[in-house]
């Protein structure tokens, strides 16, 4: 089950805002808003629309934007022949966040 935590970037701050679903601040239906997807890596929690880096169980290495399909956590990667795959094929002690969609739109590109 998924966690009722979520983080929204705020423009005037120019920082994410956390909360639950106890405490929605009132400008949030104004922003990008992302859920936490239950998974910590190495490096931090990670959120939709985090962008990672991690190895499958396989030994192959990707990155890739987290994102929800079909009530999955899902990756969206840069590789032609594997363009979404499930989280539950990385080994969790590879994962590592290396951005955000909103703090870095250049690394979203790619992975589209």
């Amino acid at each position: 089950m998924l966690s009722n935590m979520f983080r929204a970037w705020s423009i005037e701050k120019q920082k994410w805002v956390f909360f639950n679903l106890n405490n929605i601040p009132t400008w949030v239906d104004q922003a990008e808003i992302d859920q936490f997807i239950g998974v910590w890596a190495a490096n931090s929690d990670l959120y939709q629309n985090d962008i990672i880096k991690g190895k499958t169980i396989e030994g192959k290495t990707y990155i890739g934007r987290l994102g929800f399909e079909d009530g999955c956590v899902v990756v969206y990667t840069t590789d032609y022949d594997a363009p979404c795959l499930y989280l539950t094929i990385f080994e969790y002690n590879t994962i590592n966040k290396i951005g955000t969609v909103l703090e870095n739109p250049e690394m979203i590109e790619e992975c589209e």
